[in-house]
């Protein structure tokens, strides 16, 4: 059975094998990961051997040596290249979003809130008027709460 540490080593193993623009961020993800599992286990190992609780001081230094350890892969990741392809990824996302939403949907305007009655049509100045009635502020509640 593999770990989540070895399955995300691997994703970033075959992103950069493949050139992926995202490969330096799962590396950088991957090896945070395995500072900070190093680090669980050495402070579990810690309070283990140790009958007291460990001094504020201690835990301070070992996240701040673990955090400076980690640090210089994650700014390694921010390559503008990277940066590139994640604000491409979001538009292209948004955009699907937005084509799917609309193709749901049309250009009908959408109502949020607590329908009140069906839709209702009638005729005016030549045209068809249709509306939704909604809740403006809610009826009193009949249950006591």
């Amino acid at each position: 059975m593999t770990t989540a540490l070895e399955e995300l080593e691997r994703e970033a193993r075959q992103a950069t094998a493949c050139g992926d623009p995202m490969a330096p961020v799962l590396r950088a993800l991957a090896e945070t990961t395995s500072i900070t599992d190093r680090l669980l286990r050495d402070l579990s190992r810690a309070l283990e051997q140790s009958q007291k609780p460990l001094e504020p001081q201690i835990v301070r230094q070992v996240v701040g040596q673990t955090m400076r350890s980690a640090i210089p892969g994650v700014v390694r990741a921010f390559s503008q290249r990277t940066m590139f392809a994640a604000v491409g990824a979001a538009l292209v996302l948004m955009s699907g979003a937005f084509l799917a939403g609309y193709a749901v949907h049309g250009d009908r305007q959408m109502i949020a809130g607590l329908h009140a009655g069906d839709e209702t049509c009638r005729s005016q100045n030549g045209g068809t008027l249709c509306y939704i009635p909604v809740w403006k502020t809610l009826p009193a509640s009949t249950t006591g709460h």
